[in-house]
């Protein structure tokens, strides 16, 4: 961002819920109580499409290409750009299968309720068919919006990454920039709370330069973003700071502060962040580098605070964006999500998607109606964001006048405003209240009061607490209503006045020209939207850069040519227009109208139980992909079309069997021929390889090695098949019951007295076992009621218990001794919830954990926890089961995670990412000792595991030693 002279007056009325206004106007001539003075001589240029937001749909059934997803995008307005897959699930997620990777997980998430999350997660995404980069895209055409590009080089090769931006390049994906990592500092030796992926800061930018130069030599003109610290680790900074040869094009931070015991102590807290974004940014990055460009990719009030989705926090995160677009430094900035943001769905979809998933169906996520709703902060920032991504430039803008409100340290003014120029004949002020009083301000441009009409649009409450829910999605609303001058602010509000200004329309931005798809004779064109476009023109040519033939095709954002000669090739560009004028040209495509070249294979491996992974390679002109497979060399009888995707999970393969596969590439000409094949045999429950993996002790002559097992799924029972295989009732009888509406089954308690059922090859000293109860009925007159898990079973006198007493309303960890049982620990549900910081607890559908490591047991519902901790050392070893009390409980699924590794396989290289080689196998412990190092020589140490069925498919954090 550059400050520039004397701008023009422009500006349009986005696009925003119109309600009427809920505050009355003041037609007194009472003196306003703030003066908002605009100075359009000084002004600030900022980038086109400034404002975007991130993106995390893997948990839900939402697919991003759902018309009603799309449809809540282009309500909202002009999105500048989407962050996929959004967040920490990048360093979980396989961009090519289209899934949370299970090895990627055990390496990122190292904490077991966030490990087990994402596994969650991965279900989800199988059972919606994927989370694809292929509707990723898709989205992105449709909106207009941008793309930043997340790079997991925590466990990604460059290879992956190099595929990735040739995808992307090749399907004219128009991206801002290649997110090199996520919050990596929680990856580094000493100061992340993640396992440590990097020896230091240094070492991650050594890394990640790879990934930098891959990614720019197949995508020309690429920009990528390294990951800075958030100002909360000096040492990893520092390293940045300090780094010899930047290659990165900007620095990303992210932030989320703000929280108190009250809603006073936390907005103070907040409001002292407010005060202090700008001089974070000058007196840190901009002090240590030389003019940096950066990419604010998450910020707000603290996640699960006080103020998290709250009227205030949506106050802060626009207020934020308001104080920080003047910044010279801030080149992008996403501050919120557009799932379970913009677009929140009220309807809890989990229950369907896990009932597909273990009938191994598809749910078909656009028949679907999530009935979605705005979160509170998502209603302010459509106000922010109809003025901010209308334009590019701010003009200089203060507020005198006005309440004050308390911050940490202090006070500062409860308004704050800052104006901006569009692209659309409106200019527009933005103005934040922080305080639970009605303001009035007079709006001055250059120095006279503003009489041009005006409307106002801003969301309040009288409450900073109020936020939306699925059961009351309307307790904040953008409203709209015609406003004089002085205008009313009311409380707790973000509001964007706007108004006719003195320059007129100006010509639409050009657009981005996208898919481009050869057919019989046609070539079928899309591209984005360009902003206040009213129509497009599409030029064809036969030759680079000059175009013979112009079609005006009016607002569509597609076109299909005809008459054109199979085998010819064509050159492409297009440009939108408006009353003002026409834009520039887009960037221009081409194609040859034939049959794509065949892909590259890149690998198959076995990725889980019956599963195995294929990849390959995009091919320019490819508009999808069929993988071909079969078990004989060259013979492949089943074909699955993946549309256009780089890789496909192929599920419900016989373990112990090779499949041989092939890919071929299509386009409406017709199919490619194959790629070379690709072969893999299907297996059995292989191991995760080691996470937690670290040099233990270093010296001239040895290196020291040590990891942690990771434990993985080695059981499932889903009941669907109408047998409880593996179950054993111990007390009571059990039963399968059947739910015909839903087309499900369930392993079910008896209604009466004590109910136990125990998995009989589930003896081991430490696992994790898990089941969804969903209550079926109680019995009735008794004194107590209750159901869950039990670990450790020994016989029926002696095991372990995580139960939740129904007629007390607590979750307990029980022993049972000799007959005898003794509560070990316990909460009320509202103690548990409030120790999860989490508002409520669906018991209608109680997903219960219980872990068993050494002597410690940990108990956790619903992906919350662990919520209960003990540590009893009466039984070391024991099997997996069920419980209930006067309770007739449906189990929709149980599973139990182990470390099922039999050895351990060390491997070295002198390269971060290429020619490892294994240095030795067959071991049993979890250390090893490399006495074979030369003395000033960079190593590099990988560890996978290996058990009767294979080797890992991944390997552990790769460790460097210098």
């Amino acid at each position: 961002m550059r400050k520039i002279g004397f701008g023009s007056v422009l500006f349009a009325l986005a696009s925003s819920v119109v309600l009427t206004s809920a505050f009355p106007q003041l037609t007194h001539a009472d003196p306003a109580a703030a003066v908002i003075d605009i100075d359009t001589g000084s002004a600030y240029s900022y980038s086109p499409d400034f404002r975007g937001m991130n993106n995390e749909p893997e948990r839900t059934s939402i697919k991003m290409n759902d018309p009603d997803f799309i449809d809540a995008a282009l309500d909202y307005g002009r999105i500048g750009f989407v962050r996929w897959p959004g967040g920490t699930p990048t360093n979980s997620f396989s961009w090519k299968l289209g899934i949370t990777d299970s090895e990627f997980t055990g390496q990122a998430q190292k904490e077991p309720r966030r490990y087990y999350n994402q596994l969650y997660s991965q279900r989800y995404q199988i059972a919606k068919g994927d989370e694809r980069i292929s509707d990723y895209v898709d989205f992105l055409q449709q909106t207009g919006a941008k793309a930043v590009i997340m790079v997991n080089v925590l466990q990604y090769n460059p290879e992956q990454a190099r595929d990735l931006a040739k995808y992307l390049y090749e399907n004219h994906v128009p991206v801002l920039y290649f997110e090199l990592g996520n919050e990596i500092s929680f990856y580094v030796s000493g100061s992340g709370n993640q396992q440590a992926a990097f020896k230091s800061g240094t070492d991650y930018l050594d890394r990640a330069k790879v990934f930098n130069d891959v990614i720019k030599s197949a995508y020309p003109g690429a920009k990528t973003v390294i990951s800075m610290s958030n100002n909360q680790v000096q040492s990893f900074d520092e390293d940045v700071y300090n780094y010899a040869n930047p290659y990165w094009d900007a620095i990303t931070t992210h932030r989320f502060v703000g929280d108190g015991a009250t809603a006073s102590a936390a907005m103070s807290s907040a409001n002292g962040y407010l005060s202090s974004w700008n001089s974070l940014i000058n007196d840190n990055y901009a002090a240590h580098l030389d003019n940096p460009q950066i990419f604010i990719g998450e910020h707000g009030v603290k996640l699960g605070g006080l103020l998290d989705n709250t009227q205030y926090g949506g106050i802060y995160v626009s207020e934020s964006i308001l104080r920080l677009i003047t910044n010279p430094h801030i080149a992008h900035l996403a501050g919120y999500r557009f799932t379970n943001g913009v677009f929140t769905p009220s309807v809890d979809y989990g229950t369907l998607l896990e009932d597909a998933y273990q009938d191994g169906h598809t749910v078909d996520a656009a028949a679907l109606d999530f009935a979605p709703y705005y979160s509170t902060p998502a209603d302010s920032l459509q106000v922010v964001d109809g003025a901010v991504n209308q334009g590019t430039t701010a003009w200089s803008t203060t507020v005198t006048g006005g309440d004050t409100v308390a911050m940490t340290g202090g006070t500062m003014p409860a308004l704050f405003a800052q104006a901006f120029e569009g692209d659309n004949g409106k200019d527009y002020v933005v103005i934040t209240n922080k305080s639970g009083s009605e303001q009035q301000a007079e709006i001055k441009l250059n120095g006279a009061g503003v009489t041009a009409a005006m409307t106002k649009s801003y969301t309040t409450s009288t409450d900073p607490l109020a936020t939306n829910s699925a059961s009351n999605p309307n307790v904040v609303t953008v409203q709209s209503a015609p406003t004089g001058n002085p205008v009313v602010v009311p409380p707790y509000s973000v509001m964007r006045v706007e108004w006719t200004g003195d320059v007129g329309l100006a010509a639409p931005r050009a657009p981005d020209l996208m898919n481009t798809e050869a057919g019989d004779g046609t070539v079928t064109l899309k591209w984005q939207s360009s902003l206040n476009a009213t129509g497009y023109k599409v030029k064809v040519g036969t030759s680079s850069g000059s175009y013979g033939t112009t079609v005006d095709v009016g607002h569509s954002l597609s076109r299909t040519i005809t008459g054109l000669t199979n085998g010819s090739t064509y050159y492409f560009a297009v440009t939108a227009y408006n009353a003002a004028g026409e834009s520039g040209l887009s960037n221009e495509t081409s194609a040859t109208l034939s049959p794509p070249a065949a892909p590259m294979s890149r690998r198959a491996y076995a990725e889980s139980d019956g599963a195995i992974a294929v990849e390959w390679q995009s091919v320019p002109g490819a508009t999808g992909y069929k993988l071909q497979y079969g078990t004989s060399s060259g013979s492949y009888p089943n074909t699955i079309d993946v549309g256009n995707n780089l890789g496909q999970l192929v599920m419900g393969l016989t373990p112990g069997t090779t499949y041989y596969f092939t890919v071929k590439a299509y386009n409406g000409r017709g199919d490619s021929g194959a790629s070379a094949e690709m072969t893999a045999a299907a297996a059995s429950w292989l191991p995760l390889a080691p996470h937690d993996a670290a040099i233990a002790s270093e010296s001239s002559a040895s290196i020291t090695l040590s990891w942690t097992p990771t434990r993985t799924e080695t059981y499932r029972e889903y009941f669907e098949d109408g047998a409880a295989q593996g179950w054993s009732a111990k007390k009571g009888t059990w039963s399968i019951a059947t739910d015909n509406a839903r087309g499900a089954n369930f392993y079910q308690s008896p209604l009466d007295s004590t109910g136990l059922a125990v998995f009989d090859n589930s003896a081991t000293g430490d696992y994790e076992g898990e089941a969804m109860f969903e209550q079926a009925g109680t019995s009735s007159g008794k004194a107590a009621y209750a159901y869950g898990l039990v670990a450790r079973y020994v016989d029926d006198g002696n095991y372990y218990k995580f139960v939740y007493n129904i007629n007390e309303d607590r979750f307990k960890i029980v022993k049972v001794a000799g007959g005898t049982e003794t509560v070990l620990a316990s909460k009320t549900r509202a103690e548990a919830l409030s120790g999860a910081n989490a508002a409520s607890l669906d018991l209608s559908r109680l997903l219960m954990y219980l872990r068993v490591d050494g002597s410690t047991i940990e108990a956790s519902v619903n992906q919350l926890g662990p919520i209960l901790t003990v540590t009893d050392s009466a039984f070391p070893s024991g099997k997996f089961g069920l419980y209930s009390l006067n309770v007739k409980a449906n189990a929709n699924w149980t599973r139990i995670y182990r470390n099922n590794a039999d050895s351990y396989t060390v491997y070295r290289s002198t390269q971060p990412n290429t020619n490892f080689t294994a240095l030795q196998s067959g071991i049993t412990g979890t250390s090893y000792t490399d006495t074979t190092p030369t003395p000033g020589v960079t190593y590099y140490y990988r560890i996978t595991a290996v058990n009767a069925n294979g080797e890992s498919y991944h390997h552990s954090n790769t460790l460097r030693k210098n």
